[in-house]
C-alpha cells in the first residue's frame, strides 16, 4: 500500500513540476524604470560650483577618445541659497573634429553645427563612429538606428560592385541610393542630405557611410558597411536674445560660442534644504542637503523599462537608375527605375484575455496521467 501511495505521490509530482514550468512567472512580466543620481561636483555653501568638460565629464559633455568639448558651467550660491544674475554663466564654443565638421557640446550631448551665422542651427549626433566600427547587412534586412531610423540593404549587384541602400524614419522612406565600390564608377559613400535650417536647400548631411564590401554567398547576400555618422532631423534653433528657449534664462550668440545667462538682471535661482532644483529641464540640477552647507551639480536619468521595438522598412522606390531582377541582383544600365515592394506587415502577438489561463489544458493532463498511474498500479495488486 505504501509503495502504491508513493509512486502515485511521485507522479503527481512530476506532472505539477511541468505544469509549473508552463504558466508564466509574474516577474517576467515587466521591467521596473528607477531613476538614478550621478553628482558631477560638490561645493560647501556659500560658494562656487565651477563645471568644465574636461573635470565634470559625468555632467557635461567630453569626447576621451578625441580630446574634444567645451563646455563651463559656474555658479555661486549664497548663504540663503540663493544664485544672483552675476553668480551664473554657462558657455559653449565651437571645436573642429578631425574630418573638419564643426561640432559643438550642447548641455551635456554632443551636436553638429549645421549653421552659426545670426543664429545657431545644431542637432544631435546619434551615431559617431569611426573606420573600425563595421557592420554587415543582409539584403532585405533593416538597421534599427535612434530616432526610428531604418537602413535597408534592398538589392545588390556583385559584378558591377554596387549596393542600392533605403533610408526611412519610422516607416516613412526618407531616399534611396545605389553606392558602387567600384573606384572606377564613383565613390563608395552613402550620403542623405535634407534642409536643417530652414534655407530652402536639402543640403545638410544627415547620414553618410562607407560601404567597403559586397559579396553574394551561397544562402545570403551581404554587404560591409563602416565609419557611419547620423545626426537628427530636429534641429534646434538658438537665437540671440532668446529668452524662450528655456524658461528664465536669455541665450547670447556669437559666431563660434553660445552665452546663457538668467534672464534679467534681478532674477535670480532659489534653492530648497535637501531639495532638488532644476536649472535646464533634466538636463542639470542643483542639490542641497539637509543641513544646507553642501550643495551638489547633478543629473537624474532613467534607468529601465521597456525598450524600442525596431520595424522594417516601408515601399521602397529607388531614384537612381537601378534595375530589380528576379535573382535578387540590382544593375545600373540607364533603364527606367522600378518600385521594390517591401512587405512590412508585423503580425501582432494575441493578447491573453481575462477568460484565457495560462496552461489550464495541462489539468486534463494532469487528471489523465494520475488515472493512469492508478489503473496501472490497482492491476499490479
Amino acid at each position: 500500500m505504501n509503495k502504491k501511495i508513493t509512486a502515485v505521490t511521485l507522479t503527481a509530482l512530476m506532472v505539477l513540476t511541468m505544469f509549473t514550468a508552463m504558466v508564466p512567472t509574474a516577474s517576467a512580466a515587466e521591467e521596473v524604470s528607477a531613476p538614478y543620481e550621478f553628482m558631477g561636483a560638490v561645493t560647501s555653501i556659500p560658494g562656487w560650483l565651477n563645471l568644465t568638460s574636461e573635470k565634470n565629464p559625468g555632467l557635461l559633455f567630453y569626447d576621451i577618445d578625441e580630446g574634444d568639448g567645451s563646455e563651463t558651467l559656474e555658479m555661486y550660491i549664497d548663504s540663503n541659497l540663493d544664485i544672483s544674475y552675476a553668480n551664473f554663466e554657462y558657455t559653449t564654443s565651437i571645436y573642429m573634429t578631425e574630418d573638419g565638421d564643426p561640432n559643438v557640446a550642447w548641455l551635456g550631448q554632443g551636436f553638429f553645427v549645421v549653421d552659426n551665422g545670426s543664429d545657431w542651427w545644431i542637432s544631435e549626433k546619434l551615431v559617431d563612429e569611426d573606420d573600425d566600427d563595421e557592420h554587415l547587412l543582409r539584403v532585405g534586412e533593416s538597421m534599427s538606428l535612434p530616432e526610428g531610423f531604418t537602413l535597408t540593404v534592398q538589392e545588390i549587384d556583385v559584378d558591377g560592385e554596387e549596393a542600392w541602400f533605403t533610408i526611412s524614419q519610422d516607416g516613412e522612406q526618407l531616399d534611396d541610393e545605389v553606392v558602387t565600390t567600384d573606384s572606377a564608377q564613383g565613390d563608395p559613400y552613402f550620403v542623405y542630405e535634407d534642409d536643417l535650417n530652414d534655407d530652402g536647400d536639402d543640403d545638410d548631411v544627415v547620414m553618410n557611410f562607407t560601404v567597403e564590401t559586397v559579396f553574394a554567398g551561397m544562402n545570403t547576400n551581404l554587404v560591409k558597411i563602416k565609419n557611419m555618422d547620423l545626426i537628427s532631423r530636429n534641429a534646434l534653433n538658438i537665437e540671440n536674445n532668446d529668452k524662450d528657449l528655456y524658461d528664465g534664462f536669455e541665450t547670447k550668440v556669437d559666431p563660434d560660442k553660445i552665452t546663457i545667462k538668467l534672464e534679467d538682471t534681478d532674477d535670480e535661482i532659489s534653492l530648497s534644504s535637501d531639495g532638488v532644483k532644476e536649472i535646464f529641464e533634466d538636463r542639470i540640477s542643483v542639490r542641497v542637503n539637509d543641513d544646507d552647507d553642501f550643495a551638489a551639480a547633478v543629473k537624474t536619468v532613467i534607468i529601465g523599462g521597456p525598450g524600442p521595438t525596431a520595424t522594417a522598412t516601408a515601399t521602397a522606390t529607388p531614384t537612381g537608375n537601378v534595375t530589380a531582377e528576379p535573382t535578387g541582383n540590382a544593375t545600373v544600365d540607364g533603364t527606367a527605375a522600378p518600385t521594390a515592394d517591401v512587405d512590412t506587415t508585423e503580425t501582432p502577438t494575441p493578447e491573453p484575455t481575462d477568460d484565457e489561463v495560462p496552461g489550464f489544458e495541462a489539468v486534463f493532463a494532469i487528471a489523465g496521467l494520475l488515472a493512469v498511474a492508478y489503473l496501472v498500479l490497482r492491476q499490479r495488486e
